[in-house]
């Protein structure tokens, strides 16, 4: 009998783990291999430095839910096809206190409905490294806001970043 076997009955993780040894995989990527969510190590950096590249830029009137889907097509055609992944639906999210993003879905509530935040969940659904609000989260939301807001606001975005130490990658991404 394997080391690990009496593992494989128990729910949850340890069965997870002890699959993957058994696989002779590497057991750090457990949770990535089982859809386990690694923790988001710069998030509220992220939403800090967001709000204060926010309120140095122009405030802008909300979108419609069809200038969101717009908004969010122009995104996937400028990054083109990304594993034949389809366009993300943009949904109502009212009753929700906060936007999210899938691969396949965005739910924006009306607060939420401005390009930045548009942008910021097209980077989660289109970010193929899948880190959540990591570097190369970081790397594709600048990136998309050069190209859809303008260079001064990624500018003002890129020293937030720095300012607010949110690790991103310099280099061309994707």
């Amino acid at each position: 009998m394997e080391k690990w076997a009496y593992l494989w009955k128990s729910p949850g993780i340890l069965g997870h783990i002890a699959d993957i040894w058994s696989r002779g995989l590497d057991v750090r990527r457990v949770r990535y291999y089982y859809g386990y969510s690694m923790r988001d190590q710069q998030r509220s950096r992220v939403y800090r430095a967001e709000r204060a590249a926010w309120d140095c830029a122009d405030p802008e009137a909300p979108l419609s839910l069809s200038e969101c889907q717009g908004l969010v097509a122009k995104v996937s055609g400028f990054l083109g096809n990304r594993g034949n992944r389809m366009i993300p639906l943009v949904t109502d999210g009212r009753g929700r206190r906060s936007a999210c993003a899938t691969v396949t879905r965005i739910k924006l509530p009306v607060f939420a409905r401005t390009r930045w935040q548009v942008l910021h969940e097209c980077a989660h659904s289109f970010n193929t490294a899948r880190d959540h609000h990591g570097p190369y989260f970081a790397s594709l939301y600048i990136r998309l806001v050069r190209r859809f807001i303008g260079p001064t606001e990624a500018d003002i975005l890129k020293i937030a970043f720095k300012e607010f130490r949110v690790k991103y990658r310099s280099g061309g991404l994707l």
